[in-house]
């Protein structure tokens, strides 16, 4: 909640929407916390956009724990710390940047996408 006066995103949306923004910015994996359909009908509900944050290590890759629940199944575990092998690095990011992309086409209607 980062200092979040809501812990309910429901509320928080409903807060959002009040003071006049147009959407969100949050991580790809809270969708998958929420539930990815209930997310979408709370972003229509309160006529929200949204940018998806995509990470590709750390406790926000949904392959991982912690941070919005998770390992969620179907989602690679990000690389250790201090991985040596160059090309399992560079591949292991790849794959973890690429399932969260597709996985939010799939799972919101996107505006637009920017991939940076």
């Amino acid at each position: 909640s980062a200092g979040s006066p809501f812990l309910d995103f429901e509320e928080a949306l409903k807060e959002i929407a009040r003071l006049g923004y147009d959407g969100i910015e949050a991580p790809y994996k809270l969708t998958l916390q929420i539930g990815q359909d209930r997310f979408s009908e709370l972003l229509e509900r309160y006529n929200l956009k949204v940018i998806f944050q995509v990470f590709t290590d750390g406790p926000v890759v949904p392959g991982s724990g912690i941070v919005f629940g998770g390992p969620y199944p179907g989602y690679t575990t990000p690389s250790s710390p201090g991985e040596s092998d160059k090309k399992v690095l560079v591949e292991t990011h790849l794959k973890v940047f690429k399932e969260q992309v597709e996985g939010a086409q799939n799972s919101i209607q996107p505006s637009s996408t920017h991939i940076r």
